[in-house]
């Protein structure tokens, strides 16, 4: 059975960075792929993309063992390579790792999580096939990566107690404390219904139970790319992090595939054995998202907001967490009825980019697949663009947006000052001109060592914020270490009464906000480490930083002043 789409809405902020008609492998040679086809080792129509992570350069792609020919279940991509819109996939951490009948490594997996400390953690679920084809080869276990280095540093077995007759466990997520020691892993049962907490400190895990875990009976039948089947037993499977809240924990978000809620529960209760194991009154039911908002994936960034799949709508959503968790206050982010069928997997790296894939899984599953047209994509957009017009969006966001830019570039100027007032000459050396000042005037033995780059600001016409030097155009100096600028900073005192000037070296922002700043408290403000402070009458300073601070600032010395 062949299904045809129908373009009624397609996406306009998400990006499409990468496309298959099939997935390939970067085999060693051509010879050893056509070798693999040939043997049934690789059957390219089988393999189905299901996950995404993302950490520095590469782009992570699951493949899970659901039928023959998958060479490899972990894989990547580099996002810095040069290759096609359709590049072939890269086993991780090695083809040996992910080997069908190696136990001690990879046979299938459907997410990895990649965290802060730099690690890649992995659940292997130890199986093939799907459904009634399902073998379980080897036991389920938790590896982690050194991603710094692609080596195994921990493999961990999950005990009997963890698992069930009917587990079958396709989520990890990660939860990170005071310290990389302090690390907890979820892993979501969705058909036996439970949730598996690992301690890497302690090395071992639990099993919790809910009967927030099990699928709503109401809420089994779906209608995607024009199919209509049942998935009524699919339990637990979305789990995403709030950020870490005031009491040192973060809330655990969870939602069964087969429901049209979402559920929630302190880590607190989950990273202590006693308390998950007698805890039903700990969790939380929220409220509907509405009708057909089935829910696979999700992630919940530093801000609060959660991003989620609605597979039903063929479109990606998201809520805010600052608001409640009601219908009204869920976005839609895009929508694509061709390019975002079944969109699988949902993150947002650490340079605030949002990734999608999609992978038209039931088409795959209960019909099939047309190779002559694209079945796989994978899509990306910036976080504040994706976010920009929808009920998610922080109104305070633009203007934080703009203060983070501000502040990259400020920062980058930290080694910087401006030396105005000293003379110019046709083919100067500007470094020697400024060492010279330096030991002349500030007492400061400098060598060209201690300079990275010089040289005069703008044109050589005289302009009115020049006036204060007598026309010439001032030199700015960046200083290979921090302390020697400090050094020739705190010493610029001593030019007072001579016709140089030191100043930092300012964004165009804190630059208008310095001037601003000088005509309100009657020139009592200057900068400091690229920060504006204001002077008030009584002599108490007032740091601006960010500039979006400067009114609430100027509000207060009002009141005083009055």
């Amino acid at each position: 059975m062949n299904v045809v789409y129908v373009s009624v809405e397609s996406a306009q902020k998400l990006l499409e960075r990468f496309n298959w008609r099939a997935m390939d492998f970067a085999y060693p040679d051509e010879g050893s792929r056509l070798r693999a086809m040939r043997t049934g080792e690789f059957i390219p129509e089988n393999n189905l993309p299901v996950g995404i992570e993302i950490w520095g350069d590469k782009l992570f792609i699951s493949v899970p063992r659901w039928r023959q020919g998958i060479p490899s279940s972990l894989n990547y991509i580099s996002l810095t390579a040069s290759h096609s819109e359709s590049p072939r996939l890269t086993p991780y951490p090695d083809w040996n790792t992910n080997r069908e009948e190696n136990c001690q490594g990879i046979t299938t997996t459907y997410r990895m999580k990649a965290d802060a400390c730099n690690r890649l953690w992995v659940l292997n679920t130890g199986t093939v096939g799907i459904g009634n084809t399902t073998e379980q080869v080897c036991p389920y276990s938790i590896l982690v990566f050194d991603l710094t280095t692609d080596k195994l540093i921990r493999r961990y077995q999950l005990r009997p107690e963890d698992t069930n007759s009917n587990t079958f466990i396709a989520n990890i997520n990660v939860d990170i404390g005071n310290s990389c020691e302090d690390t907890f892993a979820y892993a979501s049962d969705e058909l036996g219904y439970g949730l598996i907490v690992y301690s890497w400190e302690l090395n071992t895990s639990w099993r919790v139970e809910h009967p927030y875990f099990f699928p709503d009976p109401l809420k089994g039948d779906y209608n995607i790319a024009g199919l209509n089947f049942q998935w009524g037993s699919e339990g637990i499977f979305g789990l995403s992090l709030s950020p870490i809240q005031s009491d040192g924990y973060r809330t655990l978000f969870f939602h069964p595939l087969s429901s049209n809620r979402e559920f929630a529960v302190s880590t607190k209760i989950l990273r202590n054995r006693e308390l998950a194991l007698d805890s039903y009154h700990e969790f939380t039911v929220l409220p509907e998202r509405g009708p057909n908002t089935h829910v696979t994936a999700s992630f919940m960034d530093d801000d609060g907001i959660m991003y989620y799949n609605l597979i039903d709508q063929n479109a990606i959503g998201c809520w805010n967490s600052k608001y409640p968790y009601l219908p009204q206050f869920q976005g839609l982010i895009d929508k694509d009825d061709v390019g975002l069928v079944f969109p699988s997997d949902v993150k947002v790296d650490v340079n605030r980019n949002l990734w999608v894939m999609s992978d038209r899984m039931p088409v795959f599953l209960e019909a099939e697949l047309d190779f002559n047209d694209i079945n796989f994509r994978i899509y990306v957009a910036r976080v504040d663009d994706a976010l920009r017009g929808t009920v998610c969006e922080d109104p305070l966001r633009a203007n934080k947006q703009d203060d983070i830019l501000d502040a990259q570039e400020q920062y980058s100027r930290r080694n910087c000052l401006l030396l105005h007032g000293v003379s110019e000459c046709p083919n100067e050396d500007t470094a020697v001109k400024v060492l010279n000042t330096v030991k002349e005037k500030l007492n400061i033995e400098l060598t060209m060592a201690s300079i990275d780059r010089c040289h005069r600001l703008g044109g050589r016409k005289r302009t009115v914020s020049d006036a204060v030097a007598n026309g010439k155009r001032p030199i700015i100096v960046k200083f290979v270490r921090y302390h020697e600028r400090e050094a020739v900073w705190r010493a610029k005192r001593a030019l007072m009464g001579t016709l140089l000037l030191i100043t930092e070296s300012l964004t165009l922002t804190r630059k208008e906000m310095l001037h601003q700043t000088r005509d309100y408290v009657d020139r009592r403000a200057r900068s400091q480490d690229g920060c504006i402070v204001l002077i008030d009458s009584g002599g108490e300073k007032y740091f601006v930083n960010p500039p979006a601070e400067l009114d609430s600032v100027l509000q207060r010395l009002d009141t005083e002043m009055n």
